[in-house]
């Protein structure tokens, strides 16, 4: 079984099997185990709210088939008897499907997504449907409506877990586009987001990988995809493997999560893998372009819910959507563009590597105020800090994301190992990730995060698009800085006022112009308008360049009417001749 360590300690897939086949345990022990825990966890002065649907009979009903199974030597797969819990954004019969609102779902769900049909058919224990954020609009995990409730970190429930899967991060403690169908969960971006396995090993992630991925005849995106190979993964040879890393990326991260990265990459070099320094371009264009493009499927997927259903959702989620209601169609094509850029860029990274290891997330889980679990948070700085690790998933690469355990001062996230326990697991999973034998491999390390800085070179024979060109507002003095930054924040604050109040279906008063506000702002506070002085000059002036214009256009057009009445004129009065 699994080595004792301090902290938390998790079975793998490998320890339920080896207990299942000796009979040491059954797959009804662990199912009642499970439901004691969700019982104790509800009770508890804190409930944990990892788990926000589960029906104890349905448990035990899965768990006595799977152990019936194992007594007579018939196990369905490796996933038979291992409990699992679904994200709420997946149809799971007979729960609803609330996507962590309070407006969706209403009726049970009485069909499987083709990924609770996969594991129902691996024999799996379903114990239920974990929480999240609402509709996965954020990365705390805060979710404060009454059928859910914020999931308290189990390491120190006064921090967040992280989101938006943040009743499976509590409840366990890799991304492949394409590979997964998507088949009943809630289409929120089609282009960005993606299901993949959250594990407590990157061996059980290869396991439960290959037993969910294949083609689905309804997923036209998977119908294409290569055979899953797992030849050779267990190789502790690395000699032919390139692994890519931008240490100006890689580096920008708090000390102890960058320790504990280092570590982990020098443990793979000492199996032979050969370390390359590789520049990634364009970063901080990739995050805005991530942005766009997320904000952009999103919104324009929950565009009724929005307009119908503005009352019932959290405070971030209405500020969420209301920001990105401010992106344009000529946004996401530019977004867009960006994107088959970084594609081209990865290529040609890909083409020198089998991988690129970068960090994760800016930092380890996010302290949380006691108003926070009443009225939600909103952490836009968060969120987009997040976003630029993330967004490398936008060009539809293969990515597998480790989350190792660190125990800073006053952040509680328990350290599950030593340094070299972490590395080794990094090792497993560069091992595993190329198991196809393909390149373009993102391995995802730790809690890091790179603050991109303005002179990282241009690539070479590519052009950046004029409005992702950062010289538009890196090459500006302070001044000039603090009064645009003061300019955008008095728009996006009225703009967000007048969308929210335009959007309100039960809006009983008065919708203001925002263009008139702010017009009448710049006149009385005329210092965050620099170029502009409200005077009898100015006045005198506008009425002129107003008005000026169209006694000049008059005049022209007068003029030239009058000569060509008198060429008609003199034309008629003239007599008639033949020879003239």
């Amino acid at each position: 079984m699994t080595e004792e360590r301090p902290g938390f300690n998790f079975n793998t897939i490998s320890d339920f099997l080896e207990g299942y086949k000796s009979g040491k345990i059954t797959p009804t022990q662990v199912a009642t185990n499970v439901i004691n825990a969700l019982e104790d966890a509800d009770e508890a002065v804190i409930p944990l709210r990892a788990i926000v649907q589960y029906e104890a009979h349905l448990i035990m009903k899965m768990a006595e088939a799977s152990t019936a199974r194992y007594q007579a030597n018939e196990p369905l797969s490796p996933l038979d008897g291992i409990p699992v819990c679904l994200k709420e954004e997946i149809k799971v019969v007979p729960f609803h499907h609330r996507v962590g609102t309070l407006y969706l779902g209403e009726e049970q769900e009485t069909e499987d997504a083709t990924i609770t049909r996969k594991l129902r058919e691996s024999g799996a224990i379903i114990i239920g449907v974990s929480n999240m954020h609402e509709l996965g609009l954020g990365v705390t995990g805060c979710n404060v409506n009454r059928y859910h409730g914020v999931p308290r970190n189990p390491y120190n429930p006064h921090c967040f877990t992280g989101g938006s899967s943040s009743g499976s991060g509590a409840a366990v403690a890799a991304v492949t586009f394409g590979r997964i169908s998507s088949i009943g969960s809630y289409p929120l971006s089609y282009s960005t987001v993606s299901l993949g396995p959250i594990c407590t090993s990157v061996k059980d992630a290869a396991i439960s990988y290959a037993i969910l991925a294949g083609p689905d005849p309804d997923y036209p995106y998977g119908l294409q995809q290569p055979v899953v190979n797992f030849n050779n993964i267990g190789s502790p040879d690395l000699k032919n493997i390139k692994i890519g890393i931008d240490w100006k990326f890689f580096k920008d991260c708090d000390p102890e999560v960058l320790s504990v990265c280092q570590e982990a990459v020098q443990y793979l070099k000492g199996f032979g893998a050969t370390l390359v320094d590789v520049h990634i371009p364009e970063l901080e264009e990739i995050r805005v372009s991530h942005t766009v493009c997320i904000l952009s499927e999103i919104r324009q997927a929950l565009h009724v819910d929005f307009n119908t259903q503005y009352n019932k959702m959290n405070l971030d989620t209405r500020a969420t959507l209301a920001v990105a209601s401010n992106f344009s169609v000529l946004d996401y094509i530019q977004a867009n563009r960006q994107r088959s850029r970084t594609m081209q860029f990865l290529k040609e990274i890909f083409n020198d590597v089998q991988c690129i290891v970068t960090p994760a997330i800016p930092c380890t889980a996010l302290p949380a105020e006691p108003s926070d679990f009443v009225t939600g948070c909103s952490d836009f700085h968060t969120l987009f800090h997040t976003i630029r690790i993330l967004s490398q998933r936008m060009a539809n690469r293969h990515q597998l994301l480790l989350q190792f355990h660190l125990q800073p001062v006053g952040v509680a996230a328990g350290r599950e190992g030593t340094g070299s326990a972490h590395a080794q697991q990094l090792y497993r999973a560069v091992n595993k990730v190329i198991f196809e034998g393909r390149r373009g491999v993102w391995v995802v390390v730790d809690r890091g995060f790179v603050e991109v800085m303005a002179d990282y070179k241009e690539a070479p024979l590519a052009s950046r698009p004029q409005t992702l060109d950062p010289r538009e507002y890196l090459e500006l003095s302070p001044e000039e800085r603090r009064a645009q930054e003061e300019r955008l924040a008095i728009r996006a604050r009225l703009k967000l006022q007048y969308l929210s109040q335009l959007n309100n279906p039960n809006r009983t008063e008065r919708i203001e112009d925002p263009a008139l506000t702010r017009w009448t702002y710049a006149r009385s506070l005329n210092h965050i308008y620099p170029n502009f002085r409200p005077s009898p000059k100015t006045s005198l002036l506008g009425f002129v360049c107003g008005v000026a214009p169209l006694f000049i256009l008059y005049y022209v057009f007068k003029t030239d009417r009058d000569r060509k009445e008198k060429l008609i004129k003199e034309g008629m009065e003239r007599p008639f001749n033949l020879t003239s």
